[in-house]
């Protein structure tokens, strides 16, 4: 129970804060969620829902979550089909940035001024400036980021025509003129000693290349239980940058910071690669000669994928490009590579075993289904385990994200075309 002390014309006072009672007032460019969102007719351009590209949809309900700066933003969208008859339409939910209709014209809200959109993004860190202007319109990101250039002579623009990442990290490299280059993606979060821990580092060791641990932070249950997952060595086996451990030589690191002249002599990064473009650009820096070092010093803070379909659709493009990278170079093949997609085969085999006895009436069809079981049983017990901290919201999604991401991976392996490259 609350305790009032006073009330006010325009406040209640309460013992422990104070309500607000002044009428709302839409600043320019935002919108009322169940007003002017709910209801409203969109389009969607989603990879794994082609069906429904050219169809008017209606927006029935909004998912919101909470971002590493502690604002709450809408991630995702319900949209239904039209009726069919007396039936009622489909329900499907989408990413926010797969849906196309949800502009201010759209909406017929009024626009906002260019200073109105510099001012929201004062005090945020570059880091989350960036992340906020990729999830804009690309027309109305290029007008913003050309006025923060004009507000910053740091700042540098650098087109990316492709949108592909290899094409703009190239771009960038050839922008820059310093002997050392820090990767920064918009979806991390650098501590403040960052950049001087790897130039120091970079000195210390002669490595071309040097790089920290990928600490994966949700805020979701899910996406609590997908960073447990990837700390484990049981969700993406024992990679420092992922587990962490002991400075030393490593295969590869998460982002890094390069001596410019290192990643120049190996040609910088193959464009070719859409995914695992950094592993397999260290790959050659290794072949070369370069040192590639891993500080657990260097540590930054990963947002994971907030559902299981973005989760395996990620996990199912790494599998597609790690074999890729065995195939332009065959000596990186590992057994720890090949255990995901040797689950999925053994697995699959044993369901088809399993179907095909069944409907010939064989007595012992369901010796096709220990392959599975064994695994699940596995995967949920090893996934209890390693988030036996967590929640118990947590601790009961861990063995859905070990297996969206073992089987994606897997499956993307051995269905990865030979001209993946293009």
């Amino acid at each position: 129970m609350l305790r009032i002390t006073s009330i006010e014309p325009q406040a209640v006072t309460l013992g422990t804060g104070q309500v607000n009672l002044r009428q709302m007032q839409l600043r320019p460019g935002e919108a009322l969620a169940m007003g002017q969102i709910v209801d409203s007719r969109v389009r969607i351009h989603d990879p794994d829902l082609k069906g429904l590209e050219d169809q008017d949809l209606t927006v029935i309900d909004l998912g919101i979550e909470r971002t590493r700066t502690r604002d709450w933003v809408i991630s995702r969208v319900a949209v239904r089909t039209s009726r069919k008859g007396l039936r009622r339409g489909d329900i499907h939910v989408v990413e926010w940035g797969h849906v196309v209709g949800l502009t201010q014209h759209a909406l017929q809200l009024p626009g906002q001024s260019l200073a109105q959109e510099l001012s929201q993004f004062e005090g945020m860190r570059p880091a989350d400036v960036a992340n906020a202007l990729r999830d804009l319109p690309p027309r109305r990101r290029d007008r913003i980021a050309a006025a923060l250039q004009a507000t910053d002579p740091r700042i540098v623009l650098v087109p990316n025509p492709t949108g592909r990442t290899p094409a703009g990290l190239n771009a960038a490299l050839a922008a820059t003129s310093h002997p050392i280059v820090v990767r920064v993606d918009g979806h991390a979060l650098l501590p403040k000693d960052y950049i001087s821990t790897a130039v120091e580092t970079l000195q210390r060791t002669g490595a071309v290349n040097v790089g920290g641990v990928m600490a994966a932070q949700g805020t979701t249950s899910f996406e609590r239980a997908v960073a447990c997952a990837m700390r484990s060595p049981l969700g993406v086996g024992a990679a420092s940058f992922h587990t962490g451990g002991q400075e030393g030589e490593a295969l590869t690191v998460y982002l890094g910071a390069f001596r410019r002249a290192a990643l120049e002599d190996v040609g910088g990064y193959d464009e070719g690669y859409v995914r695992a473009q950094d592993w397999e650009m260290n790959h050659r820096l290794r072949r070369s000669g370069g040192l590639i070092w891993f500080t657990p010093r260097m540590e930054v803070t990963y947002r994971p994928r907030s559902t299981v379909r973005s989760l395996a659709t990620q996990y199912l493009h790494y599998g597609r490009w790690r074999r890729e990278i065995m195939r332009q170079h065959p000596d990186t093949v590992s057994l720890r590579y090949l255990a995901p997609p040797a689950a999925v085969a053994v697995i699959g085999a044993g369901l088809l075993g399993a179907a095909v006895g069944a409907v010939m009436g064989r007595r012992h069809a369901w010796w096709g289904l220990l392959p599975a079981g064994t695994y699940l049983t596995a995967i949920t017990a090893g996934g209890l385990l390693i988030a036996a901290q967590e929640p118990a919201a947590v601790r009961v999604r861990v063995p859905v994200a070990l297996a969206a991401m073992h089987l994606s991976w897997g499956t993307g392996f051995l269905l990865s075309p030979e001209d993946l490259r293009g």
